[in-house]
């Protein structure tokens, strides 16, 4: 089923270092390191050179086979220490933005703006025909965050400011699959975090 594009258009991943809050004993999704994770649980993990492509615009624009080469054997142990680490958990986390909807009385929760098509990009740019996509394997069960009407009261001149709203996902790797040109990382999230702009709390949501 192809995934919706304006899915993935809401959603605005955050900066490496945003990522740094993350829990240090689950492994950050980022730009950098999103496609080693794939990678390293991938049915069929790319052939080691496309790894150095990846992380060398050195190794990319080498001027010959040679030079190409020795720049290999350089990156080869860095290739192989990224994997090592990636392969080392299952636990991953995520921090992305959305902007939080309005607050759902009869369900006593606010929607999140997650569903079941929920993805997000980690597009290489020297390779845009080479798409890594983090998918949500259980996003049906995070569209709402239930949150007390008395808190959400609390959060009410916040959110007429802005309500755009932080997601820290704490979630594990399902599986990693090719599908055409897209290399897909399933996560399953077992803990998600919202957090306004304000750095107000807005609430917490487990899932299984």
């Amino acid at each position: 089923m192809r995934i919706p594009t304006a899915v993935a258009a809401a959603f605005a991943l955050l900066s490496s270092a945003d990522h740094a809050v993350a829990q240090t004993d689950r492994v950050p999704l980022t730009q950098s390191n999103a496609p080693f994770i794939y990678e390293a649980f991938a049915d069929v993990p790319a052939p080691t050179h496309k790894l150095a492509e990846i992380i060398s615009s050195d190794y990319r624009d080498a001027r010959d086979e040679f030079t190409r080469h020795d720049l290999f054997e350089q990156l080869r142990p860095v290739i192989q220490r990224r994997l090592e680490e990636a392969r080392s958990t299952t636990a991953v986390s995520l921090l992305a933005r959305h902007t939080l909807g309005e607050y759902d009385f009869d369900k006593g929760a606010f929607p999140t703006g997650l569903v079941e098509t929920t993805y997000y990009s980690f597009n290489l740019k020297h390779k845009p025909w080479t798409k890594y996509e983090v998918v949500l394997a259980n996003g049906a069960d995070l569209t709402h965050l239930p949150v007390d009407i008395a808190h959400a009261r609390t959060l009410a001149s916040s959110l007429r400011t802005n309500r755009e709203t932080q997601y820290q996902i704490e979630a594990v790797v399902e599986a990693a699959k090719e599908q055409g040109s897209t290399k897909r990382l399933s996560i399953r999230v077992t803990k998600l975090t919202a957090k306004l702009r304000s750095g107000r709390i807005v609430g917490t949501l487990t899932a299984n």
